[in-house]
């Protein structure tokens, strides 16, 4: 007779093997891509600049980044999640998913920071007239590197 841990452990399947998954994954990145372009058609003027209108200086280049940073979280998930569909994930797709979902939050984050050190201005209120950039802006990349480093975790430590 065969022990639980043993009948568990024949029964779970890993993110990085299970098609399924990948597939909803996919799916799922699908639609949050969505979401961010119905808000980029919706709120325009915060998505569509021209990052150096004003010359070249440190705010226009935390703009560029913005600017490919929202760009990135709408494209990058779900071409990745795509390809790992199709195959199987691997290092380079997880690290791609990280980066692709970390440019946006963390340029946003450093230009409230600068807003906020240099100009004691606060260049954070859209959050609060717009909720949905809270979603945007944090939860959405949160749960794309939370998926990421679990998709790692399962590369590094493979179940038998």
């Amino acid at each position: 007779m065969a022990s639980p841990e043993s009948a568990s452990a024949k029964t779970k399947t890993s993110l990085t093997k299970n098609a399924s998954v990948n597939v909803s994954v996919f799916f799922a990145s699908v639609m949050a891509s969505t979401v961010v372009v119905l808000t980029a058609l919706t709120i325009r003027d915060y998505f569509f600049f021209i990052p150096f209108e004003y010359g070249i200086n440190f705010v226009s280049i935390l703009g560029a980044f913005t600017l490919l940073g929202w760009i990135t979280l709408t494209v990058g998930p779900p071409v990745i999640t795509y390809f790992a569909a199709r195959s199987s994930w691997n290092s380079l797709k997880v690290w791609l998913l990280i980066v692709t979902a970390s440019i946006w939050t963390i340029s946003t984050t450093i230009i409230k920071i600068y807003g906020l050190a240099a100009l004691d201005e606060w260049w954070g209120a859209y959050l609060g007239k717009y909720p949905i950039m809270l979603f945007i802006e944090w939860i959405l990349p949160i749960a794309y590197v939370v998926y990421a480093w679990r998709i790692r975790r399962d590369i590094t430590n493979p179940q038998s």
